[in-house]
């Protein structure tokens, strides 16, 4: 008998008797009550849970989830421990949750819908963490809303004031401003352009003492090398690398070798290059087709279509030709390089849905199914040096998705999502659904 049920049990005989102490202690009990219902406890029972680092699946678990923590995974048993809210898990998956590596949010430089609707869309799709590559100041406050759980979301990474050749960054008290910014609640630094090597360098490493991750465009003026060896963290687009040509292979490999020894990540959006350089067959036939498009305002749709023949237009359509890109993954898993992974933002990129649609093309560049959702899951995790997350695994942070079916077998399994976990909180495919079916009706 748990000890809620024996203090329930005392409180009624109590407050039958009419005891004072019994109105006093009636008021203890709905805060106790109050305080055991915060405490998240569920058990998804006699599931197969997917070892992403250990490229292994248990089979036949009960995974225990107390707070925000895994609280203990053991082989499946009949008699489960009390006060756990059970979630069936009979022939489906547990896997960590997914990032999106390169987010834009909604808002004047990124998609013109409800913010509620964008993320709820990510979501959906089993994606836990949006790294966000866009700054607006009105980020920050919904970061905190999300993790206030005040709104339906994955976790938010966001980004400081971009640093630009065009902006107002005091470089000469960058430490203080550095701090300033990690103290508000960002996350990392995003840098577009300008700096020479000298300055590049000390940013780096003001950023890193402030615990900042510093991330974003290759610089120019800097040079791969350079930037890599300065100490810059991530590197969005496959920018810099995409400059080498064929007699530079030995070049290359070697600078992806040093990326590697570096721990240095990259986001290439193969996605976005792949729509708006027209390396899709059949462009409007197929994209029109693509998941996910009935959740998003009609003029927003129409809009991609007229940006899509606009483009069609201007170049022809390179549609028998490979992406560079996705040739260039191939040396990155040769080296074994660090990915994330996110489709970024742009015409028929659907929030969350995209995110399948990156993999098939990281598939084409050679990565096997444990390769994709590393990059998709842990990947994430290990940027930002966050430990206990990115896994599932006891006492790690539960943020998890369970599926229907075994992505490891198909990737197209990934987006058979029958529920998600944030922060030990749980939403179902049902709780899910009936938002995303209030989007598609409005």
């Amino acid at each position: 008998m748990s000890s809620f049920t024996i203090l329930h049990n005392i409180l009624k005989t109590i407050i039958m008797r009419k005891s004072t102490l019994g109105l006093s202690l009636l008021l203890l009990l709905f805060t106790f009550s109050a305080f055991a219902q915060d405490e998240n406890k569920y058990v998804f029972t006699d599931v197969n849970v997917i070892d992403i680092v250990g490229e292994d699946i248990l089979e036949h678990q009960d995974v225990y989830i107390s707070g925000e923590k895994i609280e203990r995974i053991i082989p499946t048993e009949k008699k489960k421990s009390k006060g756990y809210t059970k979630i069936s898990g009979k022939e489906k998956y547990l896997m960590p949750g997914i990032m999106d590596a390169h987010a834009h949010l909604p808002g004047p430089q990124g998609l013109e819908m409800p913010m509620e609707d964008y993320l709820l869309l990510q979501l959906a799709n089993g994606v836990t963490s949006l790294r966000c590559l866009r700054y607006e100041e009105e980020y920050l406050g919904w970061k905190k809303k999300v993790e206030a759980g005040s709104v339906l979301s994955p976790n938010l990474f966001v980004t400081t004031p971009v640093i630009s050749i065009y902006g107002d960054m005091d470089y000469a008290n960058a430490t203080e401003l550095f701090k300033s910014y990690k103290s508000q609640g960002y996350d990392h630094v995003k840098y577009m352009s300008g700096l020479n090597a000298a300055t590049h360098k000390s940013l780096c490493r003001i950023a890193k003492e402030s615990g900042l991750a510093f991330v974003g465009h290759l610089p120019k003026y800097v040079g791969l090398k350079n930037a890599l060896e300065n100490g810059q963290m991530g590197i969005e687009h496959f920018n810099g690398y995409t400059n080498y040509e064929e007699e530079d292979l030995e070049e290359l490999k070697s600078l992806i070798q040093l990326t590697a020894k570096k721990g240095v990540y990259n986001c290439p959006t193969l996605e976005w290059y792949e729509i708006t350089q027209l390396y899709v067959k059949n462009p409007v036939e197929v994209l029109n087709k693509r998941n996910g498009l009935e959740y998003l305002p009609k003029d927003l749709v129409a809009e991609w279509n007229n940006d899509l023949e606009t483009t069609m237009e201007k170049k022809a359509s390179q549609a028998d030709e490979v992406n560079p890109r996705i040739e260039l993954l191939k040396l990155f898993k040769d080296a074994n390089a660090p990915l994330l992974v996110s489709p970024s933002d742009g015409v028929f990129i659907v929030p969350g849905f995209g995110m399948l649609e990156e993999m098939k093309l990281f598939k084409k560049g050679g990565l096997n199914n444990w390769e994709i959702l590393q990059a998709a899951t842990v990947n994430g995790s290990k940027f930002y040096q966050l430990e206990n997350e990115g896994e599932v695994k006891a006492d790690y942070v539960a943020n998890i998705v369970l599926l229907d079916e075994n992505p490891i077998e198909k990737l197209e399994n990934v987006s058979l999502v029958n529920g998600v976990m944030v922060n030990g909180k749980w939403h179902a495919k049902k709780e899910l659904q009936k938002e995303l079916d209030k989007i598609k009706n409005r």
